[in-house]
């Protein structure tokens, strides 16, 4: 992979930490994936408009 695609993805991967971390703090993790556990994200268990609102705010 050159260092321009993995400047991307951990970027991304930095997001989605974010994402999981600042949003759904109070949220257990509910999975195992590839022996991490991982939390799942679903509108039943979130406020879609403050996710958007959180989007936003990465720009």
């Amino acid at each position: 992979m050159c260092a321009k695609c993995d400047n991307k993805i951990g970027k991304l991967d930095g997001y989605i930490n974010k994402i999981l971390n600042h949003i759904l703090p109070k949220q257990g993790f509910t999975k195992e994936l590839e022996g991490s556990q991982c939390r799942v994200l679903a509108s039943a268990n979130c406020n879609i408009d403050m996710l958007h609102k959180f989007f936003i705010s990465l720009w």
